[in-house]
C-alpha cells in the first residue's frame, strides 16, 4: 500500500509474512500460541516531504490489527468516525506502538493523515524510540483505493 502526499511525502507499507511462519496457532503443541502465530512483519518505506527517507522491517502488527487498518483507511476516506472533530479525528493505535494513524482533517477534496513512526519503525539511530510524524495530504478517493490495496495485501495472511 502506498500513501502518496501532494507534497511528495510517501508512506509505503507491505506485509512480508508472519513473524514465525511455521507456528500453527492456538492448537500448537507448544501451548497457546495465538499471539506468536499472528504477528505480521511489516516492511515500511517512508519519504518525508523534504526528501528524508528510511526503511524498516519489524513484526509490529497483529493480523486483527492489519484488518482494522484496512477498515480505518476506508472510514478516513469518507470522514465518518464517531465523534469526528475537524482536527485529530479518530486515531488508530496498535499493541506495538510502532505505527499510529490519525485523520487530521477531511474536506470534499482532501484528506490529511498523520502517520507516526516509533521505536523500530522510526529512522535510526538517533530517533529510535522518539516518534516521527509524517503528514500525508491526498484525495479521499486515493485514500479509499489505498484501503483496498491494503485489504488485498493482507488477504494472504489469515488469523491462525
Amino acid at each position: 500500500m502506498r500513501l502518496i502526499s501532494d507534497d511528495g511525502a510517501v508512506v509505503e507499507l507491505r506485509v512480508t509474512g508472519y513473524q514465525i511462519p511455521d507456528l500453527a496457532g492456538p492448537h500448537d503443541p507448544a501451548g497457546d500460541a495465538r499471539w506468536d502465530a499472528n504477528w505480521l512483519t511489516v516492511l515500511g518505506r517512508v519519504t518525508t516531504s523534504n526528501g528524508r527517507g528510511w526503511e524498516f522491517s519489524d513484526p509490529c502488527l497483529m493480523v486483527e490489527e492489519a484488518h482494522a487498518l484496512s477498515g480505518w483507511l476506508r472510514t478516513a476516506a469518507v470522514g465518518r468516525f464517531p465523534g469526528y472533530r475537524r482536527r485529530e479525528g479518530s486515531a488508530l493505535t496498535f499493541l506495538e506502538p510502532n505505527l499510529e494513524f490519525a485523520l487530521r482533517s477531511r474536506t470534499a477534496d482532501r484528506a490529511v493523515l498523520r502517520v507516526r513512526f516509533s521505536y523500530e519503525s522510526a529512522p535510526e539511530p538517533t530517533l529510535r524510540g522518539r516518534p516521527v510524524a509524517v503528514l500525508v495530504r491526498m484525495r479521499p478517493d486515493a485514500l479509499l483505493r489505498a484501503g483496498g490495496e491494503w485489504s488485498e495485501e493482507i488477504a494472504r495472511f489469515p488469523q491462525r
